[in-house]
C-alpha cells in the first residue's frame, strides 16, 4: 500500500534505501515470531548425490533506464527569508528524486517540482526552528538502530555509508532534522481519524483486491549454491554438515546465519515468507514449503539453484485479510492523507508570507529517457 505523503525532501535514510537497491544490497527480510528450536534429528547419512544437471541458461538481464543528468544551475538556486538553497543541494536532490522515482517505475520530477520541494522543506525547517522543537537523542538513536536493522546490522550500514561517501554524523543530523520536521508537521496538521473513515478505506481497498492473499508459508531456509558440477559436490558436503549441526541440536537461526548463501535471508536466520506459485522454476522448493510437516527440519534436497534445507514455521490459507489485521496501517494511511491536505494549504499560505527569491530558470519537464523493452524471462531459470 503506497502512502501519500507531503514529506518534502528525501532524508539520507531514504537515499540509503535507494542506494542499497542499486548496489544490490538487500534489506532484511520480513521478521516473524521466533520459532522453537528444531526437533532433535537422528544422525543422518549424507544425502545421495543425484546426477549433476547441466547448468540452466543464463537469464537475460534487465537493464535500468539511464537516469537524467543533473542540470546546470547557479551556485544559489533560491533564497527563503534570506536562507540560501545551494545549487549543489538542488542537484543532489534532483538525482536522489530521479533515482527513487525510477526505482518505483514512475516519471522523474521536473526541475520545478524539485525546487518546490526544497523550498517547502526550507519553510518547514525555518518554522520548526522558530517553534523551538527539540528532538531527544534517544529518538535519533532509535531511528539509527532501525535503519541498521534494515541492512542486516551496523557493519552493513557502515559499509553502505562509506560507499555513498556519507559521514555518520551527517546521517544523524539529517535524521534529527527529519524528526523535527515531522513533529512540527504534526503540530500544524493535528488530524483525527474516525473508525468510520478506516472502515470506508478498508472497503475501498478491498474492492480493488488489495487484501487478497494466496496460500502462504512462513519458513526458515538454508541454501548452498550448486549451479555447476564443482559447486554441486562442494555444496553436498556443506549442506550435509549443516544438516548434521541441526541434528545435533543447534538452532536453525545460528546455522543459517553461519552457512546459508541466500543473502536476503541468511542474516534473519533464514526466515522468509513464500506464497504458492512464487517460484515456478523451483517445484521441489515449493513442495517442501507447502507439504513438509510444520516444525520439522527437512532432509537436504536439490533444486536447479542448489542445495536446500527447510523448516516450516507456519502456513496460512488463501483468503482476504481482515480489517483487524491491517487496521493500524489503514488508520495511518488515512491520517497521512488528511494531514497532507492540511499541510498543503499551510505551505501555500506560508509561501505567500515568506520572502522567496528564485535564482534559476527551471525546466518545466525532466528529460525522461525511454526505458528499454523488458526481455522475455524464462521462469524455469529465474529465482525470485
Amino acid at each position: 500500500m503506497q502512502k501519500r505523503s507531503l514529506r518534502s525532501t528525501l532524508t539520507l535514510a531514504a537515499v540509503l534505501l535507494g542506494a542499497a537497491a542499486l548496489l544490490g544490497m538487500p534489506a532484511a527480510a520480513q521478521q516473524v515470531e521466533a520459532p522453537p528450536p528444531p526437533q532433535q534429528q537422528p544422525e543422518a547419512a549424507p544425502p545421495e548425490q543425484p546426477e549433476a544437471a547441466p547448468p540452466p541458461e543464463e537469464a537475460p538481464q534487465m537493464q535500468m533506464p539511464q537516469q537524467p543528468q543533473p542540470p546546470d544551475v547557479p551556485d544559489v538556486v533560491a533564497t527563503v527569508n534570506g536562507e540560501e538553497i545551494s545549487g549543489e543541494d538542488f542537484q543532489e536532490a534532483f538525482m536522489q528524486f530521479s533515482q527513487m522515482m525510477m526505482m518505483q517505475g514512475q516519471q522523474p520530477l521536473s526541475e520545478q517540482e524539485v525546487l518546490d520541494q526544497l523550498i517547502n522543506t526550507r519553510i518547514l525547517e525555518i518554522r520548526a526552528e522558530e517553534a523551538g522543537i527539540e528532538v531527544p537523542d534517544e529518538d535519533v538513536q532509535e531511528q539509527l538502530d532501525e535503519l541498521a536493522e534494515q541492512f542486516g546490522g551496523q557493519e552493513q550500514l557502515a559499509q553502505l555509508l562509506q560507499q555513498q561517501g556519507i559521514d555518520p554524523d551527517e546521517l544523524e543530523d539529517m535524521i534529527r532534522q527529519d524528526l523535527r520536521n515531522a513533529a512540527f508537521r504534526d503540530q500544524v496538521a493535528d488530524v483525527e481519524v474516525t473508525d468510520e473513515e478506516v472502515q470506508e478505506m478498508y472497503e475501498e481497498l478491498r474492492e480493488m483486491g488489495e487484501f487478497e492473499e494466496g496460500e502462504r508459508a512462513e519458513i526458515q531456509h538454508i541454501f548452498i549454491e550448486g549451479m555447476t558440477e564443482e559447486d554441486l559436490e562442494a555444496g553436498q558436503q556443506a549442506i550435509t554438515d549443516a544438516y548434521q549441526r541441526l541434528a545435533d541440536g543447534e538452532e536453525f537461526d545460528d546455522v543459517a546465519m553461519d552457512v546459508s548463501e541466500d543473502p536476503t535471508t541468511a542474516q534473519e536466520g533464514g526466515r522468509m515468507e513464500l506464497e504458492r506459485g512464487m517460484l515456478p522454476g523451483m517445484p521441489e522448493f515449493e513442495e517442501q514449503a507447502f507439504e513438509a510437516p510444520i516444525g520439522e527440519v527437512t532432509e537436504p534436497f536439490m533444486s536447479e539453484q542448489g542445495w536446500h534445507i527447510l523448516r516450516v514455521i507456519e502456513r496460512h490459507e488463501a483468503g482476504t485479510v481482515e480489517l483487524e489485521e491491517v487496521e493500524d496501517e489503514i488508520r495511518d494511511f488515512v491520517r497521512q492523507n488528511k494531514q497532507g491536505e492540511e499541510l498543503q494549504q499551510w505551505v501555500e499560505a506560508e509561501r505567500a508570507e515568506m520572502d522567496i527569491e528564485i535564482l534559476m530558470d527551471p525546466a518545466a519537464e525532466p528529460e525522461a529517457p525511454a526505458a528499454p523493452e523488458a526481455p522475455e524471462l524464462d521462469p524455469d531459470v529465474m529465482l525470485e
